[in-house]
């Protein structure tokens, strides 16, 4: 298998709800809502399932918010992806 990298965050801050992020060789966000906490980067496939399962075990899904999660998801949907491309072009085309 591919080298596969994981990267968590956790924050525990009393202000904000715990949250899990986390990444996969193809970038796509495992989890969701975390700025700051601690990382683990796990070094090969077997470190990887390793940190991804103790990461589903140990979150607390009362503690996300599911309509900030579909709002975050939205941000990689194929229209917002068309969108931040076109603004792209334009800025390029007109500098």
């Amino acid at each position: 298998m591919a080298y596969r990298r994981a990267r968590f965050a956790r924050r525990r801050q009393r202000e904000h709800r715990p949250g899990l992020v986390g990444f996969t060789a193809s970038a796509i966000p495992i989890g969701a809502i975390a700025s700051t906490g601690d990382y683990v980067e796990p070094d090969n496939d077997d470190a990887v399932t390793s940190a991804l399962a103790a990461a589903m075990t140990d979150s607390d899904p009362a503690a996300y918010d599911p309509a900030e999660i579909r709002a975050h998801a939205t941000t990689f949907a194929p229209a917002a992806f068309r969108a931040r491309m076109a603004d792209i072009v334009t800025q390029v085309m007109d500098d």
